[in-house]
């Protein structure tokens, strides 16, 4: 276990903070640098705690040479200024903010780094009634929103999220493309083997199916095999079939509609490629979950977590990856609604709508927590009970029930993050 992940810092810096900041050192003492991201160029500006200028917008390239300028810059303010707390703000803008950050951290190690919403930017720009977007506008609104305690925290010791989140993203970009060579396979062998695919079973997906596909017989050749032809296809090629399946087998093959017109080459080329592609996607979401067990065994909390009869090593990673550290969370009511799990009403005067789900939120992670929550409640009685309790005695929409189960399987798992406890229903 990493030392640092025991500890429950407060996500938000609140203006009550900020205040106890100002009572202690006073306003003039602490320095906020608010600084817009770009890919090529940043514009950093330079406020005191009573809003006063010490520094104007002004912009550096995101060179080494433009960091020493900034760092110049810096430096002569804080010999001059003498400042007792420095907070240093920005917005998480792709991955152009991190090298900045990271190497302001080295060099300013005493400072606060705080991370800005880009929607609360362009709030505070609204707020301001400031209807143009420049850099300097930005760099004003990011100072204000740290003026006022509107920031998080910007987490640094954290390099085994960094690297599940690496993984994951890897693994969402294979899902997605397996998804698609799927979908392609099943057309090309629909149209060559017409009728020889199980309705509702893919072949690409069983194990038998999986070797078939490796080995792909021309259609009429498979057409005229008989059960013990297949199994010696099988065992040419270093397989082992069960005699059940070669008679299955057989019996759909030569119930293929085959014209007598002459095979298209290309086509069985194409389909023998996406196999092969599909497979090699296969190998390296095998290789990923591997790495992603590895990773998960850093934390004491993965053990008891993965106790919960339908989590697996991707969905437990695919949640921490999402959460971007669970400890940036107080509870699990914050994640619920970084998720958008939160249920919202629409209302007007007399005029009220029924209740629905905000939908604001982190979409990839909302849709795992319900398909999680689909598990969890033919699994686990206590979900189960509780989703049954909404859908039959409140007389909620499926849809809701589901997604409010969603907002509890994820308020009990940050519990158990935060906490170390295993799963405790009366207590979660």
């Amino acid at each position: 276990m990493v030392p640092w992940l025991k500890e429950r810092e407060v996500f938000m810096m609140s203006y009550e903070i900020l205040k106890g900041l100002f009572k202690e050192y006073g306003h003039e003492k602490i320095l906020f640098v608010g600084i817009d991201i770009g890919k090529y160029n940043h514009v950093v500006s330079i406020w005191n705690g009573y809003r006063d200028v010490i520094l104007k917008s002004y912009e550096f390239n995101s060179k080494e040479s433009g960091y020493k300028e900034l760092r110049n810059r810096l430096d002569r303010i804080i010999s001059l200024e003498n400042p007792k707390k420095i907070i240093i703000g920005c917005e998480p803008s792709g991955h152009y903010y991190l090298n900045l950050m990271y190497k302001l951290k080295e060099d300013y190690c005493n400072a606060y780094f705080r991370l800005i919403n880009p929607k609360a930017t362009k709030s505070q720009r609204d707020t301001a009634m400031e209807r143009n977007k420049t850099d300097s506008i930005d760099t004003q609104a990011i100072l204000d929103l740290l003026i006022q305690g509107n920031s998080y925290k910007m987490p640094f010791n954290d390099h085994i999220f960094e690297e599940i989140k690496e993984v994951v993203r890897r693994v969402d970009n294979y899902t997605k493309h397996k998804t698609i060579l799927k979908n392609q396979i099943h057309v090309y062998l629909d149209e060559l083997y017409p009728g020889f695919e199980k309705k509702g079973c893919p072949l690409i997906e069983t194990v038998s199916g999986s070797q078939f596909l490796n080995i792909l017989p021309e259609p009429k050749e498979l057409k005229a095999m008989s059960a013990q032809d297949i199994l010696d296809m099988f065992k040419e090629h270093g397989y082992t079939l069960r005699k059940a399946y070669a008679i299955k087998f057989s019996e759909r093959a030569k119930q293929m509609l085959l014209p007598q017109k002459p095979i298209i080459k290309s086509k069985v080329q194409t389909l023998t490629e996406y196999i092969e592609r599909y497979l090699l996607l296969e190998k390296y979401m095998n290789e990923a979950t591997i790495i992603l067990d590895t990773l998960l065994a850093n934390f004491e909390f993965t053990e008891n977590i993965m106790e919960l009869n339908g989590m697996g090593v991707i969905t437990l990673s695919r949640i921490i990856a999402y959460l971007n550290n669970p400890y940036r969370f107080e509870d699990g009511s914050k994640a619920a609604q970084f998720a958008g799990l939160t249920p919202t009403k629409n209302q007007s005067g007399t005029s009220e709508k029924r209740e629905k789900i905000s939908r604001i939120g982190h979409t990839r992670l909302r849709s795992v927590m319900v398909q999680l929550a689909h598990q969890l409640i033919t699994t686990i009685g206590y979900f189960t009970a509780y989703y049954n309790r909404l859908v039959i005695e409140k007389g909620k929409n499926i849809k809701l029930a589901i997604t409010a189960t969603a907002h509890k399987i994820l308020r009990v798992i940050i519990k158990m993050i935060h906490s170390g406890e295993k799963f405790n229903p009366p207590y979660c």
